[in-house]
């Protein structure tokens, strides 16, 4: 609304769990729904469903995903079955 871009989850996913901006999380996610991370998480993501990685977003992991949109940072291997999404702020190592 006013200039600020936000990264959106596609419409048949509900984001179930988000780590927020100023959290850290060290360890494995297993999670069925929908995840969004805007803080950082050294570890293991794994879900059935959608990761967004917000701007703020720092991720140091194995990630295996359904789909996945970056808008953050990636450390690490991306499993995606249908579609990954790399926005122009996003870096990927």
């Amino acid at each position: 609304m006013f200039g600020t871009k936000r990264v959106t989850v596609s419409a048949g996913d509900q984001v179930g769990t988000i780590i927020g901006k100023g959290t850290q999380f060290k360890g494995s996610i297993n999670a069925v729904g929908a995840l969004r991370i805007d803080g950082e998480v050294d570890g293991e993501i794994i879900t059935a469903s959608e990761v967004v990685i917000g701007e703020t977003g720092v991720v140091r992991a194995l990630i295996k995903a359904r789909a996945a949109t970056v808008g953050g940072t990636v450390h690490g291997n991306m499993e995606v079955a249908e579609k990954l999404e790399l926005l122009p702020s996003s870096k990927v190592y």
